[in-house]
């Protein structure tokens, strides 16, 4: 029943990323599947050993070295007494389930074939004596569970408790209580690996924290050929094809989490671990400018050779350049439009753009292609009615039709924010009937202590009342304004445009409403973190050399956006080196997954400084009726203004959106989770 079938998709296209990025060999590269044919190959217990052992033995100093973990992971009490040198906070191992996994062997006291942490810690000393450098990727999850989201979507964990009996766990949780405390077993803060002093040499990424669970899913979304992926192993192959230059690892994770929210997702949150975080990603230093996808000919058809996985879709344009080699000339040869996007390649077609008009003729086999618009479709947010509870529990037909046509009413509307799908795969948000109530889910599903707690009441239950329906749509409402909030400021493409114009802002933890200095919050790989009841201060400081409007909106996990600064009565003006005053807020632990601080930053005018606080307003005619001493029209009358208008509420101006808004203003967003229970003390120095 908690059959994968994603892994074995995951090996095939981070071998394809390895040789075709990276320049990997093709013998070089073991793959251990199900589908591989063989006991030799079968992904078990003793083969892993076995590739890792050969591995290490092959491998020599210089040499880049990938170990991909695809599939499920859990949790295991550990020995007791425990290893002096590896002692697990919470008292429990996390661990790896191969395809041999066996069941519970409590006078052993372990899973049979379970893959240990302390395993994978012993498997990567034997690398230590030839020295070469060593990328870890683990697409599992170990603990946690979740409220499930959509129907394509596998959670990569068998709980504890499936495996281990309820006596033997909770005796493990309570002897690491007594021998630590319980604020000191927190999993959300427990390492995988633990490699940062262990391992110099080896950096680990990870599908998400100790308390998430990670997914599988049907990817690319609509797509003809779409099938199971890990989500992060399809989302690291996404961000690696597509980036034109090198990233470092805590690049790579910065963009996996800034991938995640785009897509809407609450969780999970993937960390990054290891002295090696700074490095380019495998130590490449020469990756070319140009575009890799080439335009071939098939008979009468055309494609090229990079599709959803590099971040294309259907409709993007891309110019036609000649073949490498041959002279560029200072316009492109042509252009083509994606008609069909699959997974690594795309059916493409001449069309007229840019003042070219298609010629065949003029567009030779081989010729490099460079995306000059991707197509994003809609920006409204896809809602389904699900036909089953949380528990899987098929729900009253009558009262599902009830649901749909009274949304649909509303989708089928002008200017409507949302667009109603049948299948629960294709939706970003989920309608949920639970008994007589009714709650919105992420798709991407909400964390839970267990599948018998309630839902979360930031997401219902609506009325039961005749106004049921309009609280939905409301809530509708703000969650696509604050998504797209966020996706916009997420977008790489946006924040390299307006690299011109920058703000400094560093976060602080700070003892008290009268602490203005604090301890400085530092990004380690594994994302920022406040704890329940943190005071955070916020510094903000103006280093170009021209004046600057800033705005500081607060967008909470859930979907509720604030403006943290300016205030009513503050000027959001900075001079040349100007800060804002002291800015302050506490967290708390009520919280489903990340949040975020948006920094909107523009050129100054000659004018009123542009405020966009009136973002933070439910909907785009109350932001419209405001006070012209807080912006008001003339922000949104502005080019980034009328861009906002277009992406974030899905209106069309009268003027038309501005081409390149922002060549004068910077959007950026600054994520952070929230951890139950106080902050350790001096954790942050």
């Amino acid at each position: 029943s908690f059959q994968l079938q994603g892994p074995g998709n995951d090996v095939l296209l981070m071998r394809d990323l390895l040789i075709e990025r990276f320049g990997f060999v093709k013998k070089d590269i073991v793959v251990l599947s199900e589908a591989a044919g063989g006991e030799s190959t079968r992904p078990t217990r003793a083969n892993i050993a076995r590739e890792f052992q050969r591995l290490a033995e092959a491998s020599h100093r210089g040499d880049q070295v990938v170990i991909l973990l695809g599939g499920h992971g859990s949790e295991q009490p550990q020995k007791d007494p425990p290893d002096p040198d590896d002692i697990e906070p919470d008292g429990f191992d996390q661990v790896f389930l191969p395809a041999d996994v066996g069941k519970w062997d409590g006078s052993k006291g372990t899973i049979v074939n379970a893959i240990v942490d302390n395993d994978i810690h012993a498997w990567l000393q034997a690398f230590e004596k030839n020295g070469p450098l060593i990328w870890v990727v683990i697409d599992a999850c170990h603990s946690g569970t979740m409220c499930r989201g959509a129907d394509d979507e596998v959670a990569r964990q068998i709980p504890a408790d499936f495996l281990i009996p309820e006596a033997t766990l909770q005796e493990a949780a309570s002897k690491a209580a007594v021998r630590f405390g319980p604020s000191r077993g927190s999993p959300s803060e427990a390492p995988r690996l633990d490699l940062t002093d262990k391992r110099p040499n080896v950096v680990a990424l990870y599908a998400a924290q100790a308390s998430e669970v990670t997914v599988e899913k049907l990817l690319p979304i609509g797509s003809p050929d779409r099938r199971p992926y890990g989500l992060l192993t399809y989302t690291l192959n996404q961000i690696l094809r597509r980036s034109p230059s090198p990233l470092t690892y805590n690049e790579l994770i910065q963009r996996i989490h800034a991938q995640y929210v785009q897509m809407g997702r609450t969780t999970p949150t993937p960390m990054i671990e290891g002295e090696l975080r700074d490095r380019e990603v495998l130590g490449t230093r020469d990756w070319p400018g140009r575009s890799r996808i080439v335009l071939k000919e098939a008979g009468d058809e055309l494609t090229i050779n990079a599709g959803a996985v590099l971040g294309l879709t259907a409709h993007s344009i891309l110019a036609v350049n000649p073949p490498v080699g041959q002279p560029r000339g200072d316009r492109p040869l042509g252009y083509v439009e994606v008609i069909e996007c699959r997974t690594i390649d795309s059916t493409v077609q001449l069309c007229d753009y840019a003042g070219t008009t298609a010629d065949r003729g003029k567009l030779p086999p081989g010729g490099v292609c460079v995306p000059v618009r991707i197509d994003y479709g809609e920006i409204r947010v896809r809602v389904a009615v699900d036909r089953v509870d949380h528990r899987g529990e098929p729900v009253s037909e009558t009262m599902r039709q009830s649901l749909i046509i009274g949304l649909r009413k509303r989708a089928d509307t002008e200017g409507a924010s949302i667009e109603i799908v049948g299948q629960t795969d294709r939706a970003d948000w989920l309608v949920r009937c639970n008994k007589d109530d009714v709650y919105l889910v992420p798709a991407s599903g909400v964390p839970m202590q267990s599948k018998t707690d309630a839902l979360p009441a930031c997401f219902g239950p609506a009325p039961k009342d005749a106004h049921r329906m309009d609280w939905i749509l409301d809530r509708l409402e703000r969650i696509t304004k604050a998504r797209n909030l966020i996706r916009m400021a997420s977008d790489p493409d946006e924040v390299s445009r307006g690299a011109g114009v920058k703000v400094d802002i560093d976060f602080r933890l700070l003892s008290s409403k009268r602490d203005l200095v604090g301890l400085p919050l530092v990004n380690d790989g594994r994302g920022i973190k406040f704890h329940d009841g943190d005071r955070i201060g916020v510094r903000v400081r103006n280093s170009n050399r021209f004046p600057v409007d800033v705005t500081l909106l607060y967008v909470d996990s859930g979907f509720g956006i604030s403006s943290l600064y300016p205030r009513e009565g503050e000027i959001n003006r900075l001079p040349v080196g100007g800060t804002i005053p002291s800015l302050q807020f506490r967290v708390t632990s009520d919280t489903l997954g990340l949040e975020h601080l948006m920094a909107i930053a523009v050129r100054a005018g000659e004018g009123q400084a542009l405020d966009f606080s009136l973002l933070s307003q439910p909907t785009l005619e109350k932001a419209r009726a405001m006070d012209g001493t807080r912006g008001g029209s003339a922000s949104l009358d502005s080019p980034l203004g009328q861009w906002f208008q277009h992406t974030v509420f899905g209106r069309a101006t009268s003027r038309g959106a501005a081409s390149d808004p922002l060549g004068e203003s910077s959007l950026r967003v600054y994520s952070w989770q929230i951890i139950p229970g106080k902050q350790p003390p001096n954790s942050m120095r």
